[in-house]
């Protein structure tokens, strides 16, 4: 029952991690000066990537926390810094709106609730 948990859960959160990547990759598209989205879509790559390999049972997976963490503590400022300096300054120059920073900060999230291989 436990197992069955983790891998739906497991299921769950691929799917959300491969959605907002591929969100912020069309958002990139359509905004190609909104740094904010750059950065979502590769903390999304990382943690999916980060997810698949902790996995693999030889492969020691420690650093991946300081990895993950901190590139999405950093794509979340990025984008609250665009937001907050070009957008609140000049209401119609708008780049990204605060979504972008929800986006990038949902890859802590989903790095924070992960299913975690037993020690």
């Amino acid at each position: 029952m436990y197992i069955r948990i983790m891998a739906t859960r497991r299921k769950n959160l691929t799917t959300l991690t491969i959605a907002c990547f591929l969100l912020s990759i069309y958002q990139l598209y359509h905004t190609p000066e909104a740094v904010g989205w750059a950065g979502a879509g590769l903390a999304h790559l990382i943690v999916f990537i980060s997810m698949k390999t902790e996995r693999i049972p030889d492969f020691d997976s420690d650093f991946l926390n300081i990895l993950n963490v901190s590139l999405g503590i950093v794509a979340t400022l990025v984008s609250a810094g665009q937001h907050f300096i070009l957008e609140i300054n000049n209401p119609f120059f708008g780049i990204n709106g605060p979504f972008a920073m929800v986006i990038s900060a949902s890859a802590l999230a989903i790095w924070a609730i992960r299913p975690r291989k037993k020690a």
